[in-house]
């Protein structure tokens, strides 16, 4: 694995840092892209992402800092931070769809495809980084990290391969969605798709072993946020499945 990308001294530039900023530049550059001269412009302004991004981000972060000092534990990994900052971005965006008289069902379809895509940079560089590794598994499948001082996972440890998983199933997902896309995907279709990607993401996350499961001793923070993007999605699906 490589978590460590460039290196000068004691100056290190990670490869999950790296992964996550051009995730998250490629997301709203391909929305900027493809919202022009179209009802969604109005809603991916650059003032409005920059609040959608920055918000989330820095009300986790200082959460988390007060978590650290008051219980000296993590309340979660970066991918569970990564989770709340992109349910609370959720939420601010359909505060803005609702604001510009925009429909947030055809908004939160219009950007899967640019998230699927981003999520699956943002696993490489976890991948990479040895972030939300998996629980010990012996198995031909298992995978074992090198000895390095950086890495975040157990080392020289046969553990489940969460994050190859997760790219492939992903990276499967996105192609699968963009094929039939050509063929005039509905709102519906979409709906099921990323309904189906949610319930995946938390079944596999059962096999995370660097999260506290702090809900009934059964589900991580990652968990939670992923049953409140399912509540969200469901609702969609279901006003979706009326309208037609």
């Amino acid at each position: 694995m490589l978590p460590i990308i460039c290196q000068c001294n004691n100056f290190k530039i990670f490869t999950y840092s790296i992964c996550l900023f051009v995730s998250i530049i490629s997301f709203f550059l391909m929305i900027f892209l493809n919202a022009r001269k179209t009802e969604y412009a109005k809603v991916f302004t650059l003032n409005n992402c920059f609040f959608i991004i920055l918000i989330p981000l820095l009300f986790v972060k200082t959460v988390t800092v007060i978590n650290c000092l008051l219980t000296g534990k993590n309340l979660t990994s970066n991918g569970g931070s990564i989770s709340i900052c992109i349910f609370f971005a959720g939420i601010l965006l359909l505060t803005i769809c609702i604001k510009e008289r925009v429909s947030f069902k055809n908004t939160f379809y219009f950007l899967f495809p640019f998230g699927l895509f981003s999520l699956i940079i943002s696993k490489i560089g976890c991948l990479c980084s040895g972030c939300c590794y998996g629980i010990p598994f012996e198995s031909i499948f298992s995978i074992k990290f090198p000895i390095d001082a950086n890495c975040c996972a157990p080392q020289e440890i046969k553990l489940f391969p969460l994050q190859l998983v997760y790219i492939m199933v992903l990276s499967a997902a996105l192609y699968v969605y963009l094929l039939l896309r050509k063929k005039a995907v509905t709102y519906k279709f979409t709906g099921y798709f990323i309904t189906s990607i949610i319930l995946f993401a938390i079944g596999i996350e059962f096999m995370n072993g660097v999260e506290d499961r702090f809900v009934f001793e059964i589900l991580t923070v990652k968990q939670c946020i992923l049953l409140g993007l399912l509540i969200i999605s469901v609702f969609n699906l279901k006003i979706t499945v009326r309208s037609t």
